[in-house]
């Protein structure tokens, strides 16, 4: 039997109803709201583990991060230092590539990048990605202090080996690139601090000489908070 049309009208109606009423609630299933402060906690534990040689714990808590964002350059850069003192180079370099395709202007990916290129012996390329992190932090000096190298302590008497990457093969390094760094394109401007307007340079970055697991020479990486 044929309906009347106002019934099938109606009908129409409240199943349209339905549907939107429903669909706010698909959304929010499929995309949970960030929270900024649980995942900058997660990557804190990461980089805690990670300088007391729990790799292992560290990557789990770089690939939770980096599966709520699948793009964290946090994540890709951090996932790369686990990579670099484990003797994994390639990859290494692969995850700090990564890391600067989500975030270019920040002078440690760089200076992470210019070492895996180092360690592998691509030193022109190394040299490059030095060059680019000195114009980023403003000078050889303001860079090498990301990794936590003070320009006045004094180099160990003994040669660096390549695979090293220690605080003088590092301040080395990037001595050797700041004569490539044009002088126009040096960023000096302070940064800005969004709650009292221009002030005094916030910490934008931290370093830290970490040592590796299986091994006793020290490295001079990167960590991004």
């Amino acid at each position: 039997m044929r309906r009347p049309l106002s019934s099938r009208r109606s009908l129409l109606l409240i199943l349209a109803a339905a549907v939107t009423a429903a669909t706010p609630l698909v959304a929010h299933a499929a995309a949970p709201a960030a929270d900024p402060a649980a995942e900058a906690t997660l990557n804190q534990y990461g980089v805690s583990q990670a300088l007391a040689g729990q790799l292992a714990a560290a990557d789990s808590a770089f690939l939770a991060l980096m599966s709520m964002h699948r793009h964290d350059a946090r994540a890709l850069n951090n996932l790369g230092n686990l990579k670099l003192m484990k003797g994994e180079y390639g990859p290494a370099l692969a995850f700090y590539d990564a890391a600067l395709a989500a975030d270019s202007s920040d002078a440690g990916l760089h200076l992470n990048r210019a070492a895996a290129l180092y360690v592998l012996g691509e030193d022109d390329r190394a040299l490059e990605a030095a060059a680019r992190a000195n114009a980023l932090a403003g000078n050889a000096d303001r860079a090498g202090a990301l990794l936590g190298l003070r320009s006045a302590e004094p180099d160990s008497g003994r040669a660096a080996e390549r695979k090293a990457l220690s605080p003088g093969t590092m301040r080395a390094l990037l001595r050797k690139a700041a004569a490539r760094v044009p002088v126009d394109t040096v960023h000096t401007a302070p940064a800005r601090n969004p709650e009292r307007g221009q002030g005094k340079r916030v910490q934008a970055w931290r370093g830290a000489v970490t040592r590796a697991a299986d091994a006793d020479s020290r490295l001079s990486l990167y960590w991004k908070r």
